[in-house]
């Protein structure tokens, strides 16, 4: 008896897009997607990594969903550098309005 084939192969798009959209509103500091390679999440912001044990990471790769919401929720609990407020999400970049020449 053979096990029916499973992966992502057989889910639609519109799924991976809309469980990463979910997993993006819980940790709103985080920007999440899945793609051929994996699941992904890098932080909002200007998020500098910062060298030693412990510290939080700029970025996460897993090659499933449920473990990369298990990185998430590591890297949020670890307490942020000395002098950081990280618990708000950056807020998004706006471009600058174009200049007119004189």
């Amino acid at each position: 008896m053979t096990n029916p084939p499973t992966g992502p192969a057989l889910v639609p798009a519109r799924t991976f897009e809309g469980l990463a959209a979910v997993i993006g509103e819980v940790y709103p500091r985080w920007r999440v997607w899945a793609d051929g390679t994996g699941w992904h999440a890098m932080r909002r912001g200007n998020y500098r990594q910062l060298p030693g044990p412990g510290a939080g990471v700029h970025s996460l790769h897993s090659p499933d969903p449920a473990l990369l919401v298990c990185q998430l929720d590591a890297q949020d609990q670890i307490p942020p550098p000395d002098g950081w407020d990280i618990r708000e999400p950056a807020p998004p970049a706006t471009p600058e309005p174009a200049r007119r020449r004189p």
